[in-house]
């Protein structure tokens, strides 16, 4: 089973999430899509809890999503996801 170590996965999340907002973070979800030449590509989303004040609601949802290539030889991950298009 193709898979990203954690340690690897939490230094990653925390690189681009930003140590001050990851107390908002609630779940990981690291989805193997596919490999080629040893590149696994994955999707990461990281759910957070968010308090909406208008409805005195805390409410579950993605808020960041990442499509990344992983060497498993180097154990880099390598942030692919397009922004804006």
């Amino acid at each position: 089973m193709n898979t990203i170590p954690n340690s690897v996965l939490s230094e990653f999340v925390e690189s681009k999430v930003g140590y001050n907002n990851l107390g908002n973070i609630v779940n990981t979800r690291c989805h193997f899509l596919w490999n080629r030449d040893n590149i696994e590509r994955y999707r990461i989303d990281v759910w957070i809890e968010e308090y909406i004040k208008t409805w005195d609601l805390n409410i579950k949802k993605i808020g960041y999503s990442f499509f990344v290539h992983y060497n498993n030889e180097t154990e880099e991950i390598t942030d692919k996801t397009l922004v804006g298009v």
